[in-house]
């Protein structure tokens, strides 16, 4: 948008993307089974380059063969080009409906062309951003966000006229960044998606500069047997070698990619690849990262934060391998916390350009830049995650001096027994005794399960807390999973309560983060637990100090119960006080209600049809409003005023006594929709479905997930939001493509939560509307205005259950467009979760 003179106009850039928006919910509209929303990409294409010549008022003809026949036999210079990738794109115009070919190209017809080839590299990245977001994880696009690209790129300080291998391109996003006299030669298996990268390509007019192939980067590497300046790539994550490598040795993608990189690169040149955490610290990678340290090949690891690609939500790493590096025996480890923004569950971003300073040294930042000897990393049995190697010095004694590890017994167990979980370790400086009566007795899983018949100290090895607790063995024992570790405690030099007190302190809580391993669910291996350090004064002071905490915690509870009472006290007098007053209104009210109700009956059966004039009567001749009309209104009003009466009723304290309890919010949800569905007089269609990849823990088991909630409350908040999509976004009960969207989601950084987002297709939201004015009592917008209260009272659920609400217009900058309109997103954070293998 442009403003002249404080009136805002429509920019020649707004009405394109606002036409191409269009047609691709006209596509979207096809539900068609194997077609593909790039296809977009290849109309606007092919009509910016003057290959579609038809002629629409002829509404005779059959428009996809001319369409077709004229793409075929296109005499433009481009056709060399367009050549190789119609195959991939003509398949899906086939499939489209002749009605929909045609508006799809009337809007095309209606662009203006010369101001679409002057941003056309800009519009053809917005709308495959849109497409990508539209598809969401399930999209086989792997793109790079640019600057992310560029990052990679800078890395790697290339000389003018440098030689660039790609394997594994995805949509050429390196190949957009080179310079005309660098040579790009990159490959990608995937038609589709090979054929998306060559129209980016000619979008940015490097397609005639490059080698982009459609192969198999494993079977087809190096093609050209050249040696080269950079190698660069983001290898497919998770992928199986062939067999046909492994009398190689090589298991892994990344394994196959940097030990054929180095043998394909320059006595000077250097590969940049991008890979998952994993990478530097899983066994099956260790041989191979033991000789890199040893060779002295690695020369910076950038750590990233999961999120950063829409495809996947793990956590990533930058790695350089230099052949002739300048600084021998060292690596440069940067971490990138600090530099992380958190837009929203779905868009998650850093500060490049600070980023970028930190790596070329414009910038010190000790916290977030390391310099470390490969000697050390050897220390570490060459685990190269970065977070290891920013821990803080601590004084004091490494656990593995006061601990000694209790394995348990796994030989000739019962069937049943008490077996404890991870869920039922307790996480209080204070109340940390296990108590067994708790405990349920369960079928346990043999051979994954250890049985404990003496003290010991518990620690969570997969949560993001410890959770310490001890079990004191009094002749029964207990059963507990691989998962949390047991350990004998050497009480001659350390107090139990004190160093369940230091577990739960923030220098050991620093450490802890440092060595945990994963994004979903983080591990905690057992050398690495023994490797914290804890201050450890004399046995005498380690009492002291629990005793004073102790009575720190007993003053403070006897405080907080003195300050209850007399805001407890305060809050009943005015709770009293505003009770009266509802009732006294209330009963009023219904007075009022009653009475109306009774004259109207008079009006209606007695007085208009003795007397059919009198309904008409005006206050005055220039009044509008009839003695019929006032009755109206005047029903209207009291029936309002009673409703607001009744919903105000629901005081701000109303959830205060509400009883929380713990919730698996995925069977609680497809539970929720599955009621939803059963019921045959809705106007709309609902799915829901999760996003498998955010609850999957390192070792590819699914996440069972837990929130502190209220089932009921949780009901109501889903229930008004679905009633708000039917009452203000779904234009009529006639419609027969209302849909309601509802997704589960998840976060495992910072603060582990949940997102529930429910979307409808109806009309977006009111312009200006925002999250104040649906959350505020009493706030009212749009055609349908309802009393106000919905959204107030959706709100106080969601803050019940420590929560937050996002609303997000999703056709507007912000959104993911496609065919939705309006998005609620709920975040509420996970009370605890644990692998189904341990179920």
């Amino acid at each position: 948008m442009i403003k002249v003179n404080n009136l805002e106009l429509i920019s020649q850039d707004d009405i394109i993307m606002s036409n191409i928006w269009e047609m691709l919910l006209i596509i979207k509209s096809e539900n068609f089974l194997n077609g593909d929303y790039h296809v977009l990409l290849f109309l606007i294409s092919v009509y910016k380059d003057d290959l579609i010549t038809l002629d629409l008022s002829n509404k005779n003809q059959n428009l996809k063969e001319v369409l077709i026949k004229d793409l075929y036999n296109s005499e433009n210079d481009l056709k060399i080009q367009y050549s190789q990738i119609y195959k991939s794109f003509i398949p899906t115009i086939e499939e489209l409906s002749e009605e929909v070919l045609w508006m799809l190209l009337d809007i095309l017809a209606n662009i203006n062309k010369n101001n679409l080839k002057v941003n056309f590299p800009f519009v053809f990245d917005s709308v495959l951003n849109r497409i990508t977001d539209f598809q969401g994880r399930n999209s086989d696009d792997h793109i790079i966000p640019q600057k992310l690209s560029q990052l990679m790129i800078d890395l790697a300080h290339l000389d003018k006229d440098a030689t660039v291998y790609n394997p594994f391109a995805g949509l050429a996003s390196f190949g957009l960044l080179l310079d005309n006299k660098q040579s790009y030669f990159g490959q990608e298996i995937n038609q589709k998606t090979w054929a998306t990268g060559v129209l980016r390509l000619m979008a940015y007019n490097k397609f005639n500069e490059s080698s982009y192939l459609c192969q198999d980067s494993i079977e087809n590497w190096n093609l050209h047997c050249k040696k080269y300046d950079l190698i660069i790539s983001t290898p497919p994550f998770g992928l199986k070698v062939n067999v046909l490598f492994e009398p190689t040795g090589i298991k892994t993608i990344e394994h196959f990619l940097i030990e054929n990189g180095i043998n394909s690169l320059k006595l000077d040149g250097k590969l940049v690849a991008l890979l998952p955490e994993s990478f530097l610290y899983k066994g099956i990678n260790e041989e191979y990262r033991k000789f890199l340290v040893d060779a002295d090949l690695i020369e910076t690891i950038v750590s990233l934060p999961g999120g950063l690609l829409k495809n996947t939500g793990i956590s990533l790493v930058i790695l350089l391998i230099n052949k002739a590096k300048k600084e021998k025996g060292v690596i440069k480890l940067i971490k990138t916390e600090k530099f992380r923004i958190f837009k929203s569950v779905r868009e998650k971003t850093i500060d490049y350009i600070a980023l970028s300073g930190l790596i070329n040294g414009k910038q010190i930042d000790e916290e977030s830049f390391r310099t470390i000897n490969i000697e050390k990393i050897a220390n570490n049995d060459y685990n190269l995650s970065v977070s290891r190697y920013f821990r803080k010095e601590i004084e004091g004694v490494k656990l593995g001096k006061i601990l000694q590890l209790n394995r348990g017994d796994r030989r000739n167990l019962q069937k049943f027994g008490k077996w404890l979980k991870i869920k039922d370790l307790k996480d209080d400086r204070l109340d940390y005794n296990i108590d067994i009566s708790n405990i349920d007795e369960l079928e346990l899983k043999l051979p994954l399960v250890e049985k404990i018949t003496e003290s010991c100290l518990l620690i969570s090895s997969r949560t993001n807390n410890l959770r310490p607790s001890f079990f004191e063995y009094n002749g029964e024992e207990i059963f507990k999973f691989i998962d949390i570790f047991s350990f004998k405690v050497d009480e001659t030099i350390v107090d139990i309560g004190y160093l369940i007190n230091e577990l739960h302190s923030d220098y050991v809580r620093e450490q802890i983060e440092s060595f945990r391993i994963g994004t979903a669910m983080p591990v905690l291996r057992m050398d690495d637990f023994m490797e914290v350090v804890i201050k450890l004064p004399t046995l005498a002071e380690q009492k002291a100090k629990v005793r004073g905490i102790m009575e720190a915690q007993a003053e403070q509870k006897k405080n907080d119960l003195l300050l209850f009472q007399k805001i407890h006290g305060l809050e009943s007098e005015i709770y009293e006080q505003n009770n009266f007053l509802r009732h006294a209104i209330s009963g009023n009210l219904a007075n009022l209600r009653s009475s109306f109700k009774r004259v109207k009956s008079i009006f209606d059966n007695q007085i208009q049809k003795s007397y059919p004039d009198l309904m008409l009567i005006k206050e005055n001749v220039k009044s509008d409003l009839t003695l019929e009309k006032l009755l109206i209104m005047m029903d209207r009003d009291i029936e309002k005023i009673s409703l607001d009466a009744q919903r105000n009723s629901l005081g701000d304290d109303s959830l205060k006594n509400v009883v929380m309890e713990s919730i698996e919010i995925f069977s609680f949800l497809n539970d929720y929709v599955n009621e939803v569905k059963a019921d045959v007089n809705r106007i709309f269609e609902i799915t829901f479905k999760k996003y498998e990849e955010d609850f999957v823990d390192n070792e590819g088991n699914q996440l069972i997930v837990y929130i502190n909630g209220n089932k009921d409350l949780l009901k109501d908040m889903l229930n008004n939001l679905i009633e708000n999509a039917v009452v203000h976004a779904f234009e009529s009960s006639y419609r027969k493509d209302n849909l309601i969207d509802i997704l589960l989601m998840g976060n495992f950084l910072d603060t582990p939560s949940i997102y529930i987002s429910v979307m409808n297709n109806g009309k977006r939201l009111p312009e200006n509307f925002d999250h104040n004015m649906f959350t505020r009592k009493g706030s009212k917008a749009g055609e349908n205005a309802g009393n106000g209260f919905g959204g107030w009272y959706i709100n106080q659920i969601i803050e019940k259950h420590n929560g937050n609400l996002i609303i997000d217009d999703e056709q507007g900058p912000e959104g993911i467009g496609g065919i939705w309109s309006t998005s609620f997103e709920i975040e509420i954070p996970i009370l605890n979760y644990e692998s189904n293998e341990t179920i």
